[in-house]
């Protein structure tokens, strides 16, 4: 684990004024271990995910001396009992963990026999109590101390840092009792409670056990955990996707995921198998700068927090970004790793543990690489950034076809993700807790996607694949075309999706084509940041009307049926987006509001419906800060109504493009518009 040198150079940064606030946040963590008196679990924890208020899809308000009353924080209602007293225990636990690591941790840099003392009384208090934990719970993976044995993996690393920090100052009674009585007993509960696969869980599970091995010298445990049955090596190898994402096709279980591996890694650093070389981990700390928002933030895609950043906090109970990027920067030589410190470091204190553990000093003066427009296969994603416009102007679409994602994938194949550089405009909204209905029944349902549904009806899980792709900064425009087909059984079954995105100067055009075997409702869909605006008459749908699944949670749900094109404008204080709508067959157009992320806010969705066997919806995004600038848009109808337009005339400013969308749309036009550039992408009028 950590050198002799090591330490001796983290005592030197303790002391030098670029490692001040790591110091300062470091006392002020553990803080609370003095002002109270330590209160040790008397029961097993219970869901983490069960401590959100029901009705607004929010975190209770965690308040350590109230293990029995928590409170929302959106509109002050409590709640007591189990489950949520139960998950209360779970930060609980987390508090104790955290603190047992720093504490030892300050020990270590500055002597303080206070520290040492209080880190040795929670390794103690566990070890007296873990023989007599047993979660009745009825999980095959589950905790003794903790709900699972994934949290019962995240809260024994800490202990086991702990103990190894201690090591040479505790008795040998003491260090006997932590040895024998907590860790290898954690350990061995550990190896026969787990999912035994391809997993987040199994990394935590590998790291916990790979650390007790390295700290209690129990070289079988630590074998067991790099090279048994689902390994570390095995995990590596097939969880980790060939672009370095892993496989669940989350930011947040990505960083879920690199954070055990980097636990693992860090104990291991000064052994005989030292796993930092192993370029996995490297291409997992790269990956997310490869799909991350112009701002650095995080696209919250399956299941997600919606938060998640390279700038800030990435998942729930790991590290901030920076302190993976302390790491990262500390071990390899990678400019968009101290990049993002850099940037990191603009807005708030460097004061991560992982600064003042690994910490380069001085940090290098280098930004972040500028992104590109990328295709990553092996994840699905179709990344679409503009070349040529302003700094705080960015525009980036998303396109989602590929993998599932297991158990954490979403029903969303073909959906978009819209951000124009710091704002987002049309996102993903990822999830909130998993405790509550909300989450199955809006937050993972098609309906809170940008795509497609059929009956309104969830999509069921699927696999996509890319027919073109193009950077716009390759070409004369941008290309990502995409399609889905399940051949399964089902309302799906025999249904066949393909989107396309063209790329022009400061917009998007989006061409959906839907073809099923018999027809029925097809409904196209379209969430929006901002408020809704558009010369259309609607009238309010009859109550109850769009009650069908995630339809339930629609409010303010209006509509009007046409045939002509339509333009609606979703204005936001800094920014918005004029959707500019083909015409064609009929078209129910209906305009609502669905839960945002939190859900106690709302935002626009509008839905296009048609009852068809095949049709084609096209669109044209036009992202923008103070005005649109995409003043008109003309679309030139093919003889079949729900065929792709052969033409679409976009005119922004004095400038006019012409995009010509079938294989003999100039033959078909009566005349050609004038125009100042002509591209051409045909699409066939099946999907």
């Amino acid at each position: 684990m950590l050198s002799t040198q090591q330490f001796d150079l983290i005592r030197t940064r303790a002391t030098t004024p670029a490692f001040a606030a790591a110091m300062r946040r470091l006392h002020a963590d553990v803080a609370w271990t003095f002002e109270r008196p330590l209160y040790l679990p008397e029961r097993p924890a219970g869901y983490y995910h069960e401590f959100f208020c029901p009705d607004h899809a929010v975190q209770l308000e965690y308040d350590p001396t109230s293990p029995h009353r928590h409170r929302c924080p959106v509109d002050g209602a409590w709640f007591s009992g189990d489950p949520y007293d139960a998950a209360w225990h779970w930060s609980l636990n987390h508090d104790l963990t955290e603190a047992a690591f720093r504490l030892a941790l300050l020990w270590q840099i500055a002597g303080g026999a206070e520290h040492r003392n209080k880190a040795r009384d929670i390794l103690l208090g566990y070890a007296e109590r873990y023989a007599d934990f047993e979660h009745e719970n009825g999980r095959s993976v589950k905790g003794k101390v903790t709900f699972s044995a994934l949290d019962e993996s995240v809260w024994i690393i800490p202990l086991a840092w702990a103990t190894w920090f201690l090591r040479e100052t505790l008795s040998a009674a003491d260090l006997a009792t932590i040895r024998e009585r907590l860790l290898i007993p954690a350990a061995e509960h550990l190896r026969v409670n787990r999912l035994n696969r391809i997993h987040n869980v199994e990394n935590w599970i590998n790291a916990a056990i790979g650390t007790i091995g390295i700290v209690t010298a129990r070289a079988d445990l630590t074998e067991w955990a790099l090279s048994g049955p689902v390994g570390f090596h095995q995990q590596v190898a097939q969880g980790i996707l060939a672009d370095g994402a892993w496989y669940e096709g989350s930011a947040s279980y990505h960083f879920y995921s690199l954070a055990p591996l980097l636990w693992h890694a860090r104990a291991s650093e000064g052994t005989a198998t030292d796993l930092r070389p192993v370029p996995q981990i490297r291409a997992m700390l790269s990956a997310p700068f490869q799909w991350a928002y112009p701002d650095l933030t995080l696209p919250a895609c399956n299941d997600c927090w919606y938060h998640s950043s390279l700038l800030d906090e990435c998942g729930h109970g790991i590290p901030s970004s920076a302190g993976f990027y302390e790491v990262a920067a500390a071990w390899y030589d990678d400019p968009a790793y101290r990049g993002v410190l850099r940037r990191t470091y603009r807005e708030r204190p460097r004061d991560t543990v992982e600064a003042l553990l690994y910490g380069l000093d001085p940090l290098p003066a280098e930004d972040v690489p500028a992104p590109a427009s990328v295709h990553l296969p092996p994840s699905g994603y179709a990344v679409l950034r503009h070349w040529g416009a302003p700094e705080d102007e960015q525009p980036y679409l998303l396109l989602k076809y590929g993998r599932h994602g297991g158990t954490h994938g979403h029903p969303d194949k073909l959906t978009m993700l819209l951000m124009l550089d710091d704002q987002r405009l049309s996102p993903d909204l990822g999830t909130p807790g998993y405790g509550i209905g909300l989450n199955d029944t809006w937050y993972r349902h098609t309906l809170s996607h940008n795509t497609v549904l059929l009956d309104q009806t969830a999509q069921p899980p699927g696999r996509g694949e890319l027919r073109c792709f193009r950077a716009p900064e390759d070409g004369p425009f941008g290309i990502a075309d995409a399609t889905v087909a399940w051949g399964e059984p089902g309302l799906y079954g025999d249904a066949r999706l393909r989107r396309v995105f063209l790329v022009g100067q400061g917009y998007f055009l989006d061409l959906f084509l839907v073809e099923r075997e018999e027809a029925g409702d097809i409904d196209w869909v379209h969430h929006n940041r901002g408020v809704l605006t558009g010369s259309f008459a609607s009238q309010p749908l009859a109550a109850g009307a769009e009650a069908n699944e995630g339809y339930a949670h629609l409010t303010d749900v209006a509509q009007w049926t046409g045939t002509a094109a339509a333009t609606l404008t979703f204005a936001g204080d800094e920014a918005g987006l004029r959707l500019h709508c083909s015409g064609g067959p009929p078209t129910q157009v209906i305009t609502a509001h669905g839960p945002d992320n939190p859900a106690s806010e709302t935002m626009p969705v509008v839905i296009r419906r048609r009852s068809a066997q095949r049709t084609c919806f096209a669109a044209l995004f036009n992202p923008y800060r103070s005005q649109p600038t995409v003043e008109r848009v003309t679309w030139f109808a093919a003889q079949d109504p729900h065929a792709p337009p052969l033409a679409c005339l976009v005119e922004r400013g004095s400038t006019r493009d012409l995009w010509l969308l079938a294989a003999d749309a100039e033959t078909q036009l009566a005349e050609l518009p004038e125009a100042d550039h002509v591209f051409t992408y045909p699409v066939a009028a099946d999907a």
